[in-house]
């Protein structure tokens, strides 16, 4: 009986036992970061007792079906100490502590997060903190000093911004710049239209292994932007960040590019008395312009002024300076707004964020300004424990004004003959009333015929700017769809939809007091017998429209597998696929008559007949180029990428991916290019033989693939239709001959790189060599005449890049004073392997930073010059040498195939650069501030003209008074003589000469950032911080003597090539919670 009863009880116990088990609830928990509080995926969790495993997903969340109240978890993380703790179930966060340097890195490529232990590429990645650490409204110059193998060009022609050097010889359609992804997707649009108050990660892809994945598109680099995302079970988060930034206004007199009014008097004199102004002056047809001292000049020649009244006016106008009236008239200091707020949490079941951004600039020169509203909502739903539906919308609104494009030295502004304004013009008098400037026409005619009733014909700069309309409007809408759903706890489905629209509106208004609509009303005009006026262009403004629209679609489908078998092996692999279609359609249309009251322009122009033009001659009524524009691309793609780990120090990725387009050539081997990229890593401090304390981390990383780079070109014979001017009819224009065999670009790409952390963590760092070899390269080849076509664009050159990066950060002080330091040294050389094209020496004298001139076995971007071997000592004439000897043949130096003429000096782009930042913080205080530097490269500087009438049409410099002048100046300056007549070959020679290249090298105080975090007793006040930034501080050293910054070069003509001014900004942010 009683062995009855023990029997029925503990059938009873084990009963009750699978009944809990049976009804046990399923447990969720996430996996946090400590410090930065970011999901970490890849987890291993284990329930200690019965061994039962799982992986956290990229959300860092896992889940467990049944667990005892009296388990244990275990997690494990590659770059995180283990964690042990208890079983409780309300405890639903668990936060891991990096283990060593930046172990807490989560790699985002665009399709995968990856902690940055398991990834043997190299990537750079900036975390929020980085990101807003400087104050800018576009994105990618925070990027700027804090990124390794970044670069960014400062001057005319320079890549904006490039990873590791150019992999492509053509820059046309941004093709040289590297693929932008927002959010997974590559974007299309603008890229001020991304609100820098919206991102939470920047991450840098920039060998095989880390790009490949975007195949055809990567070959110069991938930056993927990741935004803010609210969290599942976090309550209401409201943030608020606001800016106010005062930028100095230009400082004008920096530009060398300047003659003073009192020196351009003196050349215009000598030039009138040697005669060369007669033919203006007599032209009685085109009645070309003349300056106010030439008209002065001639009156007095004609005895209509006397000596006295000409010395007098002449003084009075050499005390006038042309920068001073632009810096008061024209410039300004630039003033910019930024607000943004953000709110985000969720439920269990609901994540959420909301984002809105409004940017007002006032810009430094007047009556230009933008504003920019950015808006972002995103949001996740479990649908199911399986299903995850998440959607997104970014919306922007960027409103461009710029009535006002004459900018200092701009060509606009020019009178007949000449790149620019005369430096003693007057653009308004003492009490502000804008004054007239020459400009076309001669004064003397301009009165004549405006007595006669045409209409004002006088050009004024500041009327012209108040009487003109210019404006962008952008519109970009971005939406997204995806859908998660989870097969098993170690497969999962990803599909995603993204649309992005933009549309373009320009829209120039120059009404009809405008200079340009009178100018053109007047040319045309006929003055009947009876001294009335017939308008073949009717009285009004000239109104200039434009639009482009961009329709770009993706969607891809991606299944992802994660699984640890038996705590040694971890396999981490996805594939997918993707189509994209990027759809862009344009057009434009001119308007003349228009009138601003009824919006209606006139459209019964002559446009097809000459007709009789002011002051002489004949001409066409330009007619409005009703120009359409259209083109899509698509591509398909096919990819897969796998991860292996073994032990948790070896580590083994394999990526593959093929690509296909409609630009390329008819067989399918070239329209379709596969691309593949396979990486090795090794955590040799792992390894039992390892006994370097001192140094707890180092691991070797290896990584060889290839990627591409889908050029805009296209294989089939390709024509631009439009109309006739003269016929009216259509006409088509070949753009580019047919090239069957038109292949992608490819880039070879080997990778080298060891991370380490010594010292008990204190100094973290990494160096990396890395190898570029860019193949079939599209290059422009010249053909024979007989082919119908002058050259044709193909396939087979080949460059070589290679370099070094390195990025040391050290923990100098740990307690109250906190002391960081940020080593960054790039070092980079690259050079032509094959290329087709000859150039002669007067062609690779004008390469440099800015201008790609191709020889092999030189860098992309060489800078060559003539030898100068300073100054005839009788004359001042410069001389160079020809076939070894000095000489002043200049015709037979230009005309010279010999390199012996020419002077290599080295690469026009830095070959070394890198930053050093330094960061410290006290209590609630903190300060950061970043010196860069830049070096091993030259630079072309400009100088005067050698011809006088050089100086006074296109190249005035301040060189002018340090010319050679008499013998024995040759021994103080290096500048020659300034001769009358014309000798254009010896004024060739010496702009292109040695003595005006310079050393680029130098080093510069980026910016300052100090910031001070509010101690608060409201508990809703999470955060409340109050910072000052300061950019652009200067040059702190500089390998030239003549006082030039490097990055502000002003060689180029027509540009005013003003160095980035100072800015100073105050901001605060506020967190709520």
């Amino acid at each position: 009986m009683r062995c009855k009863k023990r029997v029925q009880a503990i059938l009873c116990l084990c009963l009750i036992q699978t009944i809990a088990l049976s009804q046990a609830p399923i447990y969720n928990g996430q996996v946090l970061n400590s410090q930065t509080k970011v999901p970490i995926p890849m987890v291993t969790i284990q329930i200690k007792s019965t061994k039962q495993v799982t992986i956290s997903d990229t959300l860092g969340r896992f889940t467990f079906k049944q667990i005892k109240a009296s388990d244990t978890l275990q997690f494990r993380a590659e770059g995180y100490s283990n964690l042990t703790i208890a079983y409780q179930p309300n405890l639903k966060q668990f936060f891991l502590i990096p283990a060593y340097g930046e172990s807490d890195v989560t790699v985002q490529t665009g399709y995968q997060s990856i902690p940055r232990e398991r990834a043997t590429g190299s990537f750079a990645v900036l975390d929020n903190e980085l990101v807003n650490r400087r104050v800018s409204s576009n994105i990618l110059d925070r990027l700027e000093g804090v990124t390794p193998g970044v670069l960014f060009g400062k001057n005319s022609g320079e890549d904006r911004i490039n990873i590791r050097g150019r992999s492509t010889l053509e820059a046309v359609n941004n093709q040289a710049a590297p693929l932008i992804v927002l959010d997974n997707f590559p974007y299309e649009g603008d890229l001020n239209s991304i609100n820098p108050n919206d991102v939470e990660t920047i991450t840098v892809l920039k060998d095989a292994a880390a790009a490949s994945i975007w195949g055809s598109r990567s070959a110069n680099g991938v930056i993927v932007i990741t935004t803010k995302k609210g969290k599942f079970n976090q309550p209401l988060q409201i943030e608020f960040n606001q800016n106010f930034t005062i930028t100095d206004a230009p400082n004008l007199k920096y530009s060398r590019n300047y003659l003073s009014a009192k020196d351009y008097i003196e050349i215009e004199q000598l030039l009138f008395n040697q005669g060369y102004y007669n033919s203006t002056i007599n032209n009685n047809t085109t009645r070309t312009a003349l300056t106010p001292v030439v008209e002065l000049l001639n009156l007095r020649r004609l005895n209509r002024i006397t000596q006295s009244e000409l010395d007098q006016q002449l003084t009075s106008l050499s005390q006038y300076d042309l920068r001073d009236e632009f810096s008061k008239h024209m410039y300004r200091r630039e003033k910019r707004q930024q607000y943004a707020l953000q709110m985000k949490g969720g439920s269990s079941q609901h994540s959420y964020i909301f984002s809105l951004g409004y940017d007002k600039n006032i810009e430094r020169l007047i009556s230009n300004q933008n504003e920019r509203i950015t808006l972002q909502t995103q949001q996740t739903l479990k649908i199911s424990t399986k299903l995850e539906l998440n959607t997104s919308v970014f919306f922007l609104n960027s409103i461009n004004e710029q009535p006002n494009t004459s900018f200092y030295r701009s060509t606009t502004l020019n009178y007949f003959g000449s790149n620019g304004l005369y430096p003693y013009a007057k653009l308004a008098d003492e009490f502000g009333n804008p004054l007239n400037v020459v400009k076309d026409y001669r004064s003397s005619y301009l009165d004549s015929v405006e007595a006669l009733g045409f209409q004002p014909w006088r050009f004024n700069i500041l009327n012209e700017i108040a009487n003109t309309e210019q404006r962008t409007d952008i519109r970009n809408l971005i939406a997204k769809l995806g859908l998660r759903y989870k097969i098993t706890n170690k497969i999962y489905l990803d599909i995603q939809y993204q649309q992005e629209f933009q549309t373009t509106q320009t829209r120039l208004l120059r009404n009809s007091q405008t200079y340009a609509a009178r100018n053109l009303i007047n040319r045309f005009s006929v003055r009947n017998s009876n001294g009335s006026f017939t308008y073949p262009v009717p009285i009004g403004g000239i109104l200039d429209q434009s639009q482009t629209t961009l329709n770009s679609q993706n969607l891809r489908g991606q299944i992802n597998y994660q699984e640890t078998f038996k705590t040694d092996h971890t396999i981490n692999a996805i594939a997918g696929f993707e189509i994209r279609q990027r759809k862009t359609s344009g057009f434009s249309r001119t308007v003349l008559g228009y009138d601003e009251i009824y919006g209606i322009g006139a459209s019964n122009l002559n446009n097809q007949n000459t007709l009789p033009t002011n002051p002489f001659g004949n001409s066409l009524i330009p007619a409005s180029s009703n120009l359409e524009t259209g083109l899509i691309n698509r591509f398909v793609s096919f990819y897969a990428n796998a991860g292996y780990q073994y032990k948790r120090k070896y580590l083994l990725n394999l990526s593959a991916r093929t690509d296909g387009a409609n630009l390329f050539g008819v067989k399918t081997n070239e329209k379709i290019v596969p691309l593949w990229s396979a990486g090795l890593g090794w955590e040799i401090s792992k390894e039992s033989f390892y006994k370097l304390d001192w140094m707890p981390f180092l691991k070797l990383r290896a990584t060889y693939g290839f990627n591409g780079n889908a050029v805009n070109t296209n294989a089939l014979l390709t024509a631009r239709y439009s109309t006739s001017s003269l016929t009216g009819l259509p006409t088509a224009t070949i753009t580019s001959p047919p090239n069957s065999l038109l292949r992608w670009e490819k880039v070879k790409t080997i990778n080298i790189g060891l991370d380490f952390s010594i010292l008990n963590n204190r100094i973290n760092g990494s160096i990396e060599w890395y190898s570029k070899k860019g193949q079939d390269l599209i290059q422009s080849q010249e053909l024979a005449p007989s082919a119908g076509f002058t050259s044709l664009r193909g396939n087979g050159a080949a460059t070589l890049t290679r370099g070094i990066e390195t990025q040391i950060t050290g923990k100098v002080l740990t307690g109250n004073l906190k002391w960081n330091t940020t080593i960054i040294v790039n070092s980079l050389k690259d050079k032509v392997l094959s290329f087709d094209s000859k150039f002669l020496p007067s062609q690779l004298v004008t390469a440099g930073g800015g201008n790609l001139v191709a020889l092999v076995g030189k860098p992309l971007f060489s800078v060559w010059s003539y030898r100068f071997a300073g100054l005839d000592p009788s004359n001042g004439d410069p001389i160079g040498i020809l076939n070894g000897v000095p000489s002043k043949n200049y015709v037979a130096i230009l005309a010279n195939t010999n390199p012996d003429s020419l002077q290599y000096h080295g690469s026009g782009r830095p070959t070394l650069y890198g930053a050093l930042r330094q960061d410290f913080s006290y209590k609630n205080f903190s300060l950061s501030f970043n010196i860069t530097y830049k070096g091993g490269h030259y630079f072309r500087t400009n100088s005067i003209g050698l011809n006088y009438t050089d100086l006074i049409t296109s190249r005035a410099h301040l060189d002018y008074s340090y010319r050679w002048q008499k013998p024995g100046d040759e021994q103080n300056t290096s500048i020659p003589s300034v001769v009358y007549p014309v000798n254009t070959p010896r004024a060739s020679f010496y702009t292109a000469s040695s003595v005006l290249v310079e050393r680029a090298d130098h080093i510069r105080l980026q910016d300052i950032r100090i910031a001070y975090q509010l101690n608060t007793r409201n508990s809703r006040i999470a955060h409340l911080e109050f910072y000052g930034y300061l950019n652009n501080l200067g040059l702190l050293w500089k390998a030239n003597k003549k006082g030039i910054d490097p990055d502000a070069n002003d060689a180029s003509l027509g540009l005013d090539n003003i160095p980035p001014m100072r800015t100073y900004t105050i901001g605060l942010k506020l967190h709520l919670k």
